[in-house]
Formats: C-alpha cells, sequence, structure tokens
C-alpha cells in the first residue's frame, strides 16, 4: 500500500471515530455513592414517601438542608448509602433489604414522622410513569375546546395524588379523601422527560376499596393558572380529563389494584400505569 493510500485510510479512521464519539448519547449518571464524611447536621425533614414500602420501592425525602453532597441516611438502623438523586431539598432511593416494622428514618440529627411500615404479603405495587413532554404536546393540540387563550405549560415537579385507602388507619395510609389526601412526589429520571413514582398497597387497602376502582390525578407544580378548577392547575385539570376520557370514564382517571388488572406483573407484582396511554 502506498503512503498516499496509507494516508487516506488512517484518515477515514480519525473521521468515522470523531464522528462516532460525537454521536454517542451522554451516559447519564443514575446512581449516587454517600460519604459518611458528609455533614448532615443542619438537615430537617418535611415529608417521606410513601410510608408503606417493600424493599427495592422508590422513595423519597423531602425537606431542607441537605446540602450538594451525598451523605449516609439510616433507616431503622440500616444504613443507605446509595441514592438515584440527592438535592439540597430531596432525597431519592430504594428501600434497602432488611427493613424492620415502625423504622425510624434518620438523615443527620433528624427524624422522620411517621415511621416507615413494611407491607405484607399480597402487597401490590403501582407504578405511575409520565411522559411530561408527550403529555405537553397532547395539551398544545386540544387546548382550544376549554377555551383558553394559549395552552397551559406544565410547571415541575410532578406529582399523583389519590384516595390511597377507603378506610382509617390502613396500614399509615391516608384516608382524607381526595385533594386533601395523599400525594407523592414524581422522580424525573436524569437527562428525560419522564417522571415516575411509586406506592404499595396492602391487601387490607386494596380490600377497603371493594369493588370499586382507586381514583387518582397528576399535579403540577402550578399554583397561578386554575381558571379550570379551583383544586388544580389547568395543566392539571386537562390532564385528568383526558387521562380519564382514555380510560372510558366520565370523572376522575381509575382503576382496580387487583391482579386481573391488565398492567399486573405477576412476578414482580407491580401493576404500571403510563400516560400517554400506549
Amino acid at each position: 500500500m502506498s503512503k498516499f493510500s496509507q494516508l487516506v485510510v488512517l484518515s477515514l479512521l480519525i473521521t468515522t471515530l470523531l464522528f462516532s464519539c460525537a454521536s454517542t448519547p451522554k451516559v447519564v449518571k443514575t446512581t449516587i455513592i454517600g460519604d459518611s464524611a458528609v455533614d448532615l447536621s443542619a438537615a430537617e425533614i418535611y415529608s417521606v414517601s410513601p410510608t408503606v414500602v417493600l424493599p427495592g420501592t422508590l422513595m423519597s425525602i423531602t425537606g431542607a438542608g441537605f446540602g450538594e453532597d451525598a451523605g449516609i441516611i439510616n433507616i431503622g438502623g440500616v444504613d443507605v448509602t446509595t441514592f438515584l438523586g440527592w438535592e439540597d431539598d430531596v432525597i431519592w432511593f430504594r428501600v434497602p433489604e432488611g427493613i424492620a416494622d415502625d423504622a425510624e428514618i434518620q438523615v443527620g440529627y433528624e427524624y422522620a414522622e411517621p415511621y416507615i411500615t413494611t407491607a405484607p404479603e399480597g402487597s401490590i405495587t403501582v407504578k405511575w410513569i409520565i411522559d411530561a413532554a408527550a403529555t405537553q404536546e397532547m395539551v398544545n393540540v386540544k387546548y382550544t375546546q376549554y377555551k383558553l387563550d394559549k395552552a397551559p405549560k406544565w410547571v415541575a415537579p410532578l406529582h399523583i395524588k389519590g384516595q390511597w385507602s377507603k378506610s382509617e388507619g390502613t396500614y399509615g395510609l391516608k384516608d382524607d379523601g381526595w385533594d386533601g389526601g395523599s400525594r407523592q412526589l414524581m422522580y424525573n429520571i436524569p437527562g428525560t422527560d419522564t417522571w415516575v413514582t411509586e406506592a404499595v398497597f396492602t391487601p387490607e387497602a386494596m380490600n377497603s376499596f371493594a369493588k370499586t376502582s382507586m381514583k387518582f390525578a397528576v399535579e403540577d407544580g402550578d399554583d397561578e393558572f386554575r381558571n379550570l378548577s379551583s383544586f388544580e392547575s389547568d395543566f392539571a385539570y386537562i390532564i385528568k380529563s383526558r387521562w380519564a376520557g382514555e380510560l372510558g370514564l366520565s370523572g376522575d382517571p381509575a382503576f382496580k389494584i387487583d391482579e386481573e388488572n391488565k398492567n399486573f406483573d405477576p412476578e414482580t407484582r407491580t401493576i404500571t400505569v403510563k400516560y400517554p396511554i400506549q
């Protein structure tokens, strides 16, 4: 091979390598390792969600003073050292193995209330997944039917709210009705428009609904534009209405929490609820 040919081949190899590097998606860091040396003495805990859990359940702790560097937190004597997200006002992680009933969550000197309860055998996890970008596109297309001047824009963060239980004292699940009731912060998967949250329903909680379905809805962080509903932003109200309509319902979105649900996975005992509906 001539020197000219060798130079051409080398040039092509370099060009291919550079193109490959430029087109390779950025790798998103999905886990954060805590450092025991991090000072958490200023931490304050406002809420913990959910409070009924299984090993592996996605959990959040909201508060203040957590700092930007991940430390070590403790649940009932078990250290949590690996996190999905750590910010000054929220910590995301999955429940480790070995958590006993009535376990306290500790961050620095701060203890959370209420205690964390381990769900019994037969419980079902419900996972909500929302593609916020695709959902916004649907609102943009449909907003004119609500006679709005412009399509409402969703404001982070997202929450799922709902009637976790129809009876009082059900494994710590709230029974405060609808808008005064339970709601859970959603986790934004880094580098995506996807938001997710999980709730664990005990057999007692599921039985409390009898033959009825569990109602739920999505909330965003917009507290200003509530022309359509005094309880929800315009964006949240439109999504609730559309979500219910796509499920064939006239009121709020709802589904039955049992093994007959078409989205129930018997291996993981999980019901996955996605929006937009696929």
